[in-house]
């Protein structure tokens, strides 16, 4: 696996993220949002942002890049920023 490019992925959303939301997004990932006690419904939306553009990173290092997205509203987020890099 590439850890690179999961890296790589999740770090472009914290770039992302800046300024947009008083939280980090590293802290919430790492845990450290629950133990300070942060609402979930605050972060878990962008979470699984990250995590699919983090996942779409690691397909990308292999090869595969999807023509569509299909089935999912984050998946258009997701098409949208293969696309404008």
């Amino acid at each position: 696996m590439c850890r690179r490019c999961l890296l790589r992925g999740l770090l472009s959303v914290v770039w992302a993220l800046e300024g947009l939301v008083d939280w980090s997004l590293v802290d919430v990932v790492r845990g450290w949002g629950v133990r300070l006690g942060w609402i979930g419904w605050m972060w878990v939306q962008p979470v699984l942002w990250a995590v699919m553009v983090s996942l779409a990173a690691l397909w990308e290092s292999f090869g595969v890049r999807p023509a569509a997205v299909v089935g999912h509203s984050q998946g258009r987020l997701l098409l949208r920023w293969w696309r404008v890099r």
